[in-house]
């Protein structure tokens, strides 16, 4: 599971970038390089700078979700993605787009309505989970507690 920012979303290829600030477990490293550390420093760190996990997140099928409030009710955004990684020589113009390149990302296509996606996520945090297994498990869950589900 890694949990990090909706950072760009490409609506005409229903890509979305997922970035965090350095939380990410080692084991969802792919194969553009082992998972390592990036040391860095922005603004909010300080002079102490920081230090965080460096890494592309490996290829898979799963989830992104969120869990929001509306209007004082719960709801839960879920939709299937698959998780890709850029190609080897297009990889260092990716994480520069984001400004911190230096931190954890995740690329995924969003295999839904890209436009509802947007229309119905609450924030700009995200949950990826690796495994087909989640939609359903997921959505049971809100159904048993009564969260309302969205499913773009």
């Amino acid at each position: 599971m890694y949990y990090g920012d909706l950072q760009h979303i490409d609506k005409k290829n229903n890509e979305i970038k997922i970035i965090g600030d350095g939380a990410c477990p080692p084991s969802l490293a792919g194969k553009l390089g082992p998972a390592g550390f990036g040391e860095h420093g922005i603004p909010t760190e300080g002079e102490a700078g920081g230090l965080g996990v460096k890494l592309i997140c490996k290829v898979g099928e799963g989830v992104i979700a969120r869990l929001g409030r509306v209007n004082g009710e719960f709801e839960m955004i879920i939709t299937p993605v698959s998780i890709f990684e850029p190609s080897a020589d297009n990889l260092k113009s990716k994480l520069a787009e984001s400004g911190i390149p230096f931190w954890p990302h995740g690329f995924v296509t969003a295999l839904c309505d890209i436009e509802e996606l947007v229309q119905h996520w609450p924030n700009e945090y995200a949950c990826l989970g690796y495994g087909s297994d989640l939609l359903p498990a997921l959505a049971d869950f809100c159904e048993i507690t009564g969260i309302k589900t969205i499913l773009p």
